[in-house]
């Protein structure tokens, strides 16, 4: 399954803005304007919908408890492994879809935009998304 890590994309996004802070905190109001560009596109990926699965809940309700195997494997590695399946299972079960593509696409349309506006390159950025939907992260 070819996914974005969401909270690794808003970190990234965040640290451009921080360093955008940083930097330049008393220049420039296009700044400002660069700054909320980076807002914005945090407020649409905010709004992306993301689903969870707490596997150590899962794992403790259907195997830990459970009289034989609660004996045989240990935690930790159980859930190790739990993980593992998950990911195989994901990956095997929901190829990438247009949609993902497209969200994908649409991140990397607005970085450029915010590029071409405020005349900064984030050519990095728009790398890192292509690799992640790529490897399927």
């Amino acid at each position: 399954m070819k996914l974005i890590d969401k909270d690794a994309l808003v970190a990234e996004i965040e640290k451009r803005i921080n360093g955008l802070k940083d930097c330049h905190a008393d220049t420039v109001a296009g700044y400002n304007r660069e700054i909320s560009g980076l807002k914005r596109l945090l407020s649409f990926i905010n709004n992306l919908e993301v689903k969870e699965v707490d596997l150590e809940k899962e794992y403790d309700n259907e195997f830990f408890k459970d009289p034989v195997f609660g004996k045989l494997v240990n935690q930790n590695a159980g859930i190790s492994i739990a993980k593992h399946f998950f990911k195989l299972a994901i990956s095997l079960n929901n190829p990438i879809t247009a949609a993902d593509r497209g969200t994908a696409e649409e991140i990397i349309i607005n970085l450029k935009r915010v590029e071409k506006d405020y005349r900064i390159d984030l050519t990095r950025e728009m790398e890192w998304v292509r690799n992640k939907v790529k490897k399927g992260e």
